[in-house]
């Protein structure tokens, strides 16, 4: 069984200057191999039918994970839609921002993922 691995902010960049340096590649690319894999990984562990998003920030280290969701009238896919009410509790842009033509992220580090509600 694989055991679970931690790493601080310090210790991903670290990670990644190591590999670019290692590699002689650009730093950039081991960053964005790094957000895919961290993507990769939330997607197997809250569901393929997320769209998982993960932004690694190369010089402070800080990691943000979200799932985007699209606004609509009506719910059809649960996993990838949101009603304009949901969105407007959920979401950390203003209310006024939100309309049915735009997608919202809802953040998820740490959060767990809605069920798809019984019909």
């Amino acid at each position: 069984m694989a055991s679970a691995i931690s790493a601080n902010r310090a210790e991903l960049i670290a990670i990644a200057n190591a590999v670019a340096t290692e590699k002689m590649i650009d730093k950039a690319i081991v960053i964005e191999a790094m957000e895919e894999a961290i993507q990769k990984s939330a997607r197997n562990r809250y569901g393929a039918e997320n769209d998982i998003r993960a932004k690694l920030d190369p010089r402070t280290g800080d990691l943000r994970l979200w799932r985007v969701v699209e606004v609509v009238e009506e719910v059809e896919d649960y996993f990838k839609q949101v009603d304009l009410k949901a969105a407007r509790s959920s979401t950390p842009m203003p209310s006024s921002a939100i309309s049915s033509s735009i997608r919202c992220r809802r953040w998820i580090w740490g959060a767990s993922m809605p069920s798809r509600p019984s019909r």
